[in-house]
């Protein structure tokens, strides 16, 4: 344990019969002293941006010109090999075998590469080892403790031995206790790097961990393949970082996969001098392909910042069907989707304290208060302002409207016969026909009651009067006229102006739409061409989003607009952007929720999402409230009918039939309610995979293990800046960045 001269006394040893005692012997030990015949070097290969989970290259050098059959009780413990946040990697040797030797180094056996001088053969040489260190926290990290010990005894006997797996040489033997030796020592410089942080903004859940440069090369077992069959897949990566240190992230997070395979999660991993081959076994889907779909991997580029995707090509893929099935959902393979696991780490965003908080707080305590003088106050209000209400919106929105309700009034209030009420009929007519009432004409008048399809003998005589009254004030002849039938006549005018206007709104609205039906054909054509395509290639993916998008435009503007949402969802489908297929569908869904093909699309898409996440919503909550508005409109004809009837009729059958409708009515108002004090705007993922957080910022912890992938469903809380918070149809909130999803209102 020390130092210099050191005496071991004479130990004593006691039986029921004798006692015997050893001599006391003296040692002497002696300091291990800095050698000068070894060097010890430590070269990082690169210091400069270096990231988390970068390899880097240190190479190890020890050069000494000792006998090596001398050299005994190798010691190298850098304290990087025993950190945490660090983790070697020492690639196979690939050297040849006389230029192979054990070494020891921080608890480990590893085969290093000797050079031996030709002109000293007994001499140890340079020995040489590289060793890859990957960094799995950001920081500044200081690499020290970097020393060589070793024994170097006096009489070296026998050889350097390279037999048994290059490990039995006399580096990894300690010292007799009997033999003479020195312990000799040599040093190196302390290394300081820096590793920063990824970016988070742009990482996807399908980052590989890998670092540019790296190549990816995909090959599969067979060509053809009977749908339900195993298919193995074999994906070469070629990268400056040692097979170790290599790794894919799972397959089964590949969109282009999802629909189309079920992926072993399982993958296996053969060491090759360039990388890894990476081999994982996958059962078909789906018979619609003609080829392998390209695969997508995310790496970061360490020279440039930023992340980059690498593509495999599409693979030529034969699949045929089986017993005339073409196609097998995910879901009917147990743990084939991906429950999500609340991440334990970080805490929760701060809520805001608001002003408005308080306010809905003190409305909702005198709601509660005054339940039934505000329940009154609804209906007394609503039934007594309404008639009046809609007049003045009318009036208000509608000057016109509102000169010939004013023209009309003026001309009802007066008696029939009289001269007033003659120049209010001329007012009226002027004002429905938009013209002045003091320069209309006989011949006005009779153009406006025949378009007005009023009886020719009518006509004839409210043209005699207007005639006879322009002779009386254009004249000095006061000739008596009678004056009658006007009520009857403006009644006419209205109800033929009424009918004009409606049949000038239904002929617009049957007007061809040159530019709906040119976009329409245009995402037709750009869906065949997908078709056309070879299936999983990048051109058929491109012509499929485009169609999809040139079919929810004609969606805003079509009166047919399901079927473009339709569509456009079956366009995103083939485009494997399940999030957008979904939106798609849902969009079409409130429109026609009872279409059949419909829904079975909704139900394929939602069940090749990743995520699984427990269905909590009610069906309450899943019917769309446009239908239940509607039904609520159809029960409150049918109630009113039946209330015009029983008037007629007074009948008991009526005021049964009566009594049902009120009570159906009832029902569906309050289902109605019920269904829109639940309703919120809701989302749909539509990227392959978003991270979700505990808070609005990249810098607060995941909410979860797993990531949110493409096609996951949730209902909007609240929006902050950039960010979003989500619940999922289990109840459980997170956030996620706004561009990864979609909005649509709730159905």
């Amino acid at each position: 344990m020390r130092a210099g001269a050191i005496e071991l006394p004479a130990l004593e040893f006691k039986s029921d019969r004798e006692t015997l005692t050893t001599a006391a012997t003296e040692l002497t030990v002696s300091e291990r002293v800095k050698s000068d015949r070894m060097q010890l070097r430590f070269t990082v290969d690169s210091l400069s941006d270096l990231y988390v989970g970068q390899a880097v290259r240190i190479d190890l050098e020890w050069t000494s010109d000792l006998p090596a059959s001398a050299l005994r009780s190798l010691r190298i413990n850098p304290n990087f090999f025993s950190h945490d946040d660090i983790q070697i990697v020492i690639p196979r040797s690939t050297e040849e075998e006389k230029s192979q030797m054990g070494l020891p180094i921080g608890g480990r056996r590893v085969i290093a590469r000797r050079q031996i001088n030709p002109e000293q053969p007994k001499e140890l040489g340079t020995v040489q080892l590289p060793i890859y260190v990957r960094f799995l926290e950001a920081g500044i990290y200081t690499l020290d403790d970097l020393s060589l010990e070793c024994s170097i005894v006096d009489q070296a006997s026998g050889d350097f031995a390279r037999y048994a797996a290059h490990f039995n040489n006399g580096l990894f033997e300690e010292v007799d206790t009997f033999e003479k030796y020195e312990r000799h020592y040599t040093t190196s410089k302390p290394i300081e790097i820096s590793v920063l942080e990824l970016p988070k903004e742009e990482q996807s859940a399908l980052f590989s961990g890998l670092f540019e440069p790296v190549r990816f090369e995909l090959s599969l077992s067979n060509e053809a393949i009977e749908l339900g069959q195993i298919l193995e897949v074999r994906i070469e990566v070629t990268s400056d970082s040692p097979h170790g240190m290599l790794d894919l992230p799972p397959l089964n997070l590949q969109p282009s996969l999802r629909a189309h395979f079920l992926v072993d999660s399982e993958i296996g991993r053969l060491w090759h001098e360039r990388g890894t081959h990476f081999k994982t076994r996958l059962r078909t889907l789906s018979s619609r392909l003609n080829a392998f779909p390209a695969l997508r991997f995310q790496v970061f580029d360490p020279d440039t910042g930023r992340y980059v995707w690498k593509e495999t090509d599409p693979q030529a893929l034969k699949i045929s069907s089986r017993d005339g099935i073409n196609y097998i959902a995910l879901n009917n393979f147990e743990g084939a989707q991906v429950p999500l696991v609340d991440f334990n780490e970080g805490i929760w965003y701060n809520r805001d304290r608001s002003m408005i908080n308080s306010l809905l707080h003190t409305i909702h305590s005198l709601l509660n208060d005054y339940f039934w003088l505000f329940l009154a106050t609804g209906p007394m209000a609503f039934f007594s302002l309404r008639p009046l209400a809609k007049e003045w919106r009318q009036q208000a929105l509608d000057p016109i409207y509102k000169k010939r309700a004013r023209a009309y009034a003026q001309f009802k209030k007066l008696p029939e016969g009289t001269e007033p009420k003659w120049q209010a009929f001329l007012n009226f007519l002027a004002a429905y026909f938009d013209a002045k009432g003091g320069a209309w004409t006989a011949s006005d008048t009779r153009a406006a009651l025949e378009e007005a399809n009023v009886d020719s003998q009518i006509i004839a005589k409210i043209e005699a009067i207007h005639i006879s009254k322009d002779k009386t004030v254009f004249s000095q002849n006061e000739e008596a006229t009678e004056i009658s039938e006007l009520n009857a006549t403006a009644r006419r005018v209205r109800v033929a102006f009424a009918k004009t206007a409606l049949t000038l709104m239904i002929l617009l609205t049957l007007l061809p739409n040159e530019t709906v039906a040119a976009s329409w054909s245009e995402a037709e054509s750009a869906f065949a061409s997908a078709l056309a395509t070879p299936v999983g290639s990048r051109q058929a993916s491109a012509f499929y989003t485009k169609s999809a998008l040139l079919f929810e435009a004609v969606a805003q503007t079509s009166d047919d607009a399901a079927s473009a949402f339709y569509n456009a969802g079956n366009a995103w489908f083939q485009a494997n952007k399940l999030g957008r297929a979904i939106t798609a569908y849902r969009n079409a869904a409130r429109i026609r929720p009872f279409d059949e093909a419909l829904l079975d699309n909704l139900t394929v898409a939602r069940a090749l999402t990743l995520n699984k996440v427990s269905e909590g919503r009610s069906i309450l909550k899943r019917t769309p409230s446009s239908w239940l508005r509607v039904v609520t409109i159809v029960m409150s004809f049918c109630f009113w009918g039946m209330m015009l009837l029983c008037t007629r009729y007074e009948l008991r059958r009526w005021r049964l039939l009566s009594y049902a409708s009120a009570i159906a009515l009832t029902l569906s108002a309050v289902i109605l309610g019920m269904r829109l004090s639940s309703s919120c705007i809701e989302g749909v993922i539509i990227t392959d995979s978003v991270e979700a957080r505990k808070g609005p910022a990249y810098a607060y912890a995941p909410a979860f293990v797993q990531a949110l992938h493409d096609g996951l469903e949730f209902k909007l809380i609240e929006e902050r800046g950039a960010w979003m918070q989500i619940e999922l149809t289990d109840g459980r909130r997170c956030w996620i960045p706004q561009s990864q999803a979609s909005r649509l209102p709730a159905l």
